[in-house]
């Protein structure tokens, strides 16, 4: 009785499994996508965490003071966090806090580079923008996916491919700041990574959920509001 019972429920489990298998073709070219726009955010977020501070110095900031900048863009973020968690699904659509969000980052890294003075103004925009798109970012997998296999498939792979691209990014920056021998060039690298992000942002429109939701297997979405 015990092995015919555990036999049965092997079974199942073994049925469950390949029913949840996810082919790579069901989740590309759509969930390439959400790679990339997590891959610009990312790079943006730990690039100017890791040298924000650095680059005020070089303007002539006490390491104290431009310390301070790394706080101010910290907090402010988990301000464009909680923004998204009370607002982002009540009070307009996700696509504008998304491409508002990293607008604002763009802003702030313009600002620190022409106007250094404002140097607290431009982290807080960082900070704030950055709150609201890396959240909602994170959360795209959900909108592309109609399954819990397909969102799966598709967090992993768009975890592994931009972690991997954002965790080289300081250093990469760093040798940038290296053969260049100022912070100029490594922030507006991250002026054309926030660009790119806001403008792939951009294009997630709800007809473009609905084809990637077709696309992973799901005949007729419920769309969200992007």
């Amino acid at each position: 009785m015990f092995v015919r019972d555990a036999l049965l429920v092997a079974g199942k489990d073994l049925r469950i499994e390949r029913r949840s298998r996810v082919a790579l073709q069901q989740i590309l070219p759509f969930g390439g996508i959400v790679v990339i726009m997590f891959a610009f955010v990312s790079t943006t977020y730990y690039g100017t965490g890791a040298w924000l501070a650095d680059a005020f110095v070089e303007h002539g900031w006490s390491e104290a003071r431009a310390g301070s900048l790394i706080g101010i863009l910290n907090v402010t973020a988990l301000g464009g966090t909680l923004l998204i968690a009370f607002a982002g699904d009540r009070i307009g659509s996700r696509r504008t806090y998304l491409v508002g969000g990293l607008s604002l980052v763009l802003v702030g890294l313009l600002l620190a580079i022409l106007a250094p003075a404002a140097g607290i103004a431009a982290a807080a925009l960082m900070g704030f923008g950055i709150g609201c798109g890396f959240s909602l970012s994170m959360a795209l997998p959900v909108d592309v996916a109609h399954d819990g296999a397909s969102v799966a498939a598709t967090t992993g792979l768009m975890l592994l491919v931009a972690y991997l691209i954002a965790a080289a990014s300081p250093v990469g920056l760093g040798a940038i700041r290296d053969v260049t021998g100022s912070y100029a060039a490594v922030m507006w690298v991250l002026v054309g990574s926030a660009a790119a992000a806001a403008a792939v942002g951009a294009t997630i429109s709800p007809g473009w959920i609905r084809h990637a939701r077709a696309h992973s297997g799901e005949p007729a979405a419920a769309v969200p509001a992007l």
